[in-house]
């Protein structure tokens, strides 16, 4: 009798590139979009840069993440104003998901806005810290956040 073969299990490696095509979507002005181009209902990462960078700095790190099959959103933040409006403008980025996202993903591709997660590095990291803990938002939005993850968070010097 002959013995059946046992297939091996595919892993899906983080460190390599995903398994879908992404592409870079328009958005209004001071937003990065990156999205998987198959159709489906994908789960949402915001991301919120560091002190003195720029989303498009973060590039090859968020396509990379799309590729896993999420719809990236980094907005830009300023330098020029004060952490408590910066959390303010991130709240008002995170409201604008629930109705505006879906405008600027390629057809027939969804967002899942119930496994939305929220990220950021450096001065980007305690926002996103603020926003899931709702500072600087005086009435919740109809979003939560169902992960936050802070890459090298600051809390000041």
């Amino acid at each position: 009798m002959e013995k059946l073969k046992e297939k091996p299990m595919i892993m899906n490696d983080v460190f390599e590139e995903g398994d879908v095509g992404v592409k870079k979507g328009s958005s209004p002005s001071a937003l990065l979009v990156f999205s998987p181009i198959i159709p489906g209902k994908y789960p949402v990462l915001l991301f919120f840069h560091g002190f003195v960078l720029k989303p498009i700095w973060y590039k090859s790190l968020l396509q990379h993440i799309s590729s896993h099959r999420y719809i990236i959103v980094a907005p830009k933040l300023s330098s020029l104003i004060s952490q408590s409006d910066e959390v303010k403008r991130a709240a008002k980025v995170t409201e604008w998901l629930g109705k505006g996202l879906i405008s600027v993903l390629p057809e027939k591709v969804q967002p899942d806005l119930l496994k939305l997660a929220v990220s950021g590095h450096s001065r980007g990291g305690k926002i996103a810290f603020a926003l899931a803990l709702l500072h600087g938002n005086s009435t919740p939005t109809p979003l939560k956040f169902q992960a936050l993850v802070g890459i090298d968070p600051v809390a000041g010097t």
